[in-house]
């Protein structure tokens, strides 16, 4: 890598950082102010220091504490921390917290509106897609172990073909898609959900297997029967000598016998 090539790359990585760091911040000050009137308040004088644990003390969270006292001192920790911070930002000059502070305020604020406000819509789709792949592994699976339960000695590739695979897909999407639409439009269709489902689910599988050992017994059948080989036989040479003919027997095996 020539000079250049690394300059480019390590203004790269300046500029990544950067942005992670501005994020950071953005995000930081925007949990620790609900709203612009609180960050752009008055100036605090002597902000308070964040009162430290002397290492000799007992902090309630010794090996006989009780759980809930240690999630009651890190709660009130972790509170003393998120004061101090507030109180050292509402200590910088007014100016300063207007033109520096306020912008990332107005970018923390933004993302964690628009993070929210994505999860919020994406989580139902997610949740959706995630039990159609379920479903669609569940159907694969029993699929297989019942073709290859009736036909052992057939290999994966020919029973996941290009006729099988966008078949199976179809029907569990299709199975997938009903029932969601049930259970939206269907009033009393939760209480039978589980009992509709698995009997959709069992009906898909049966037909695909079934028309699968359909097709393949008729493959079988109109398949010619393997020729039977002929079984070796040795072959006798004879050649002519002065003292008579001399045959020599070679079997199949390539060996030679006078």
């Amino acid at each position: 890598m020539d000079l250049k090539e690394t300059l480019r790359h390590g203004r790269r990585l300046l500029l990544a950082g950067g942005v992670a760091a501005i994020t950071a911040l953005a995000l930081t000050v925007g949990g620790l102010f609900q709203s612009p009137e609180e960050l752009l308040q008055e100036e605090v004088q002597n902000p308070p220091l964040v009162e430290e644990l002397d290492p000799g003390t007992d902090d309630g969270c010794d090996a006989d504490a009780d759980d809930a006292d240690c999630d009651e001192t890190e709660k009130r920790r972790r509170g003393g921390v998120r004061a101090a911070l507030r109180d050292r930002i509402l200590a910088l000059p007014m100016a300063v917290r207007l033109l520096a502070v306020l912008p990332l305020w107005l970018l923390g604020s933004g993302l964690t509106i628009f993070a929210s406000a994505l999860w919020t819509a994406v989580s139902p789709l997610l949740g959706g897609v995630l039990n159609s792949l379920l479903l669609l592994a569940a159907l694969f699976g029993a699929f297989l172990l019942a073709v290859k339960a009736v036909f052992p000695d057939l290999p994966l590739k020919k029973i996941l073909n290009r006729r099988t695979v966008p078949w199976l897909l179809l029907g569990g999407l299709a199975l997938s898609v009903a029932d969601r639409v049930l259970l939206s439009q269907l009033e009393g269709y939760g209480p039978i959900r589980n009992l509709a489902f698995a009997g959709g689910f069992l009906l898909l599988l049966a037909a695909a297997v079934l028309s699968f050992v359909r097709k393949e017994q008729r493959r079988r059948r109109a398949a010619p029967p393997p020729e039977a080989e002929a079984p070796a036989r040795d072959e006798l040479v004879v050649f002519d000598a002065p003292g008579g003919p001399i045959a020599i027997r070679r079997d199949c095996k390539g060996q030679q016998k006078t």
